[in-house]
């Protein structure tokens, strides 16, 4: 086969499909960075609506809505990876069913691993290297200047006894179809450049400076492929996928909104709050946070208090990808947890980031963030907060005089220990109260349970002793 023929794209073994086009994983994890956690098929998970309409191509009102949780408990029934055909950028798609607190498969679903995610940061079988593009790398009548340590790590070694050492290499995009690039060494000083190929690849897949291109090798077979991270503007800007073409239909834009119809964002959000099964999907990029997220990893970060002046620290993929660089800052202010309706609000906390990471305070996504993006940093240990709202506890568990203990409604167990020596351990304390109350809680089965019970541990902790 001709060298031009792979430059204008044939494919000789793949058709076109309609929709999303699907991605192995390996490729779809170094395409998407390492620093993704993508819950597993049968976890448990948190679905937040105002996470999933970051993703909307233009504002969905969910006032019009009858949306009212803030946080949804469901189980991922499947897990799709895929790329969008237009702009070839990947993403994930979920099949959610909301959770049911009685399904007797509880034990099951939790024990599917710590957190319930991919948490291999790693990505075994596949080595890749990233570069975000210089304006002489995406002129389309140039070539692509390649750094040293992906010529190293990536492709096939040149050999320099040449007086001009070359080759070609045959690469696939994340679709499927393969391009012939010529990768040479030379020049004064000599560095590697792909020349050949690489301005009809510019132009056929709309590539402009900020743009970062992403080249993958199969270590077992050798194979090569290259995947593309779009970058955004803040004005708006519509790139066509042919330069003359004016039908704005076969483009796509590079404003800094998502990709994902409103439509089917509220689709989803009302048939969540309905228990209904529902669809989402997600396209990482840097400031939408995944808004599918482990339950386990969700209710670890509520059982901290988290207060203004907290030093803490938030991980962010270096631009080479092969590792990740950590941003500290201040917590600048607090969304606190309604401890009575047991839901947390979308990005709850705001940071004011250090100096280093001032790149970071100009992004409005960056400063308002969730507490399970964030670690602690500070010199001393964070206190756990007293009740956490999302926990889901055994309850029924009552003790020898049929008290239910403290500690089995989710109270830490330092805090429950004072609080049941208090009021129940000495001799004769029932007697000592004040005023007459229940001494044993209703059993929360349900989320007007749950308020039951807070309503009566803050009746049980402010009732003065006589």
């Amino acid at each position: 086969m001709a060298l031009h023929d792979y430059q204008q794209g044939y494919t000789p073994s793949i058709k076109k499909k309609q929709g999303y086009t699907p991605v192995g994983y390996g490729i779809w994890r170094a395409c998407a960075g390492r620093l993704i956690h993508v819950p597993k098929v049968n976890s448990r998970v948190y679905y937040f609506p105002k996470g999933h309409a970051e993703q909307a191509s233009s504002p969905v009102n969910f006032s019009t809505m009858a949306v009212s949780k803030k946080a949804i408990q469901c189980r991922v029934t499947k897990v799709s990876y895929l790329a969008d055909p237009k702009t070839e950028e990947v993403l994930v798609k979920y099949k959610l069913e909301p959770w049911k607190l009685d399904d007797e498969n509880d034990v099951a679903v939790e024990g599917s691993g710590k957190s319930g995610v991919d948490t291999v940061e790693e990505n075994p079988g596949f080595v890749s290297f990233n570069k975000i593009l210089t304006p002489s790398d995406a002129n389309n009548g140039g070539g692509f200047s390649v750094p040293r340590q992906c010529a190293v790590r990536i492709f096939p070694k040149l050999n320099f006894a040449l007086e001009t050492p070359l080759q070609n290499l045959l690469i696939s995009d994340v679709k499927g179809t393969q391009w012939m690039f010529r990768h040479i060494y030379r020049g004064t000083p000599r560095r590697h450049l792909l020349t050949t190929g690489w301005s009809k690849f510019v132009n056929a897949k709309n590539i402009i400076a900020g743009d970062t291109v992403v080249f993958i090798r199969n270590i077992q077979t050798k194979e090569l492929a290259v995947g593309i991270r779009r970058n955004f503007m803040d004005t708006p800007k519509l790139i066509t996928t042919v330069p003359d073409n004016a039908n704005a239909q076969k483009g796509f834009s590079r404003e800094n909104r998502g990709r994902v119809s409103p439509k089917a964002v509220a689709k989803a959000a009302k048939r969540a709050e309905n228990g209904m099964p529902f669809e989402a999907v997600y396209y990482p990029r840097p400031g939408l946070a995944e808004f599918v997220v482990a339950a386990d990893k969700v209710e670890e970060a509520c059982d901290w208090y988290w207060t203004t002046g907290t030093r803490v620290k938030m991980a962010l993929e270096t631009y080479d990808g092969l590792k990740k660089t950590w941003h500290h800052g201040s917590i600048a202010s607090v969304v606190p947890i309604d401890l009575c309706s047991s839901d947390i609000e979308w990005r709850m906390l705001e940071v004011s980031w250090d100096d280093e990471s001032k790149g970071l305070q100009k992004k409005q996504k960056m400063r308002k963030v969730n507490p399970w993006q964030l670690e602690f940093s500070g010199p001393t240990p964070p206190i756990h907060a007293p009740c956490n709202p999302l926990k889901k506890y055994k309850y029924g568990h009552t003790d020898s005089e049929g008290v239910t203990p403290l500690s089995s409604m989710g109270m830490p167990s330092t805090m429950a220990a004072q609080l049941n020596s208090s009021y129940f351990s000495i001799q004769g304390t029932r007697h000592m109260l004040s005023c007459v109350l229940p001494f044993n809680p209703p059993t929360p089965n349900s989320i007007e349970g749950m308020k039951a019970v807070t309503n009566w541990l803050t009746m049980m902790t402010s009732c003065p002793l006589a």
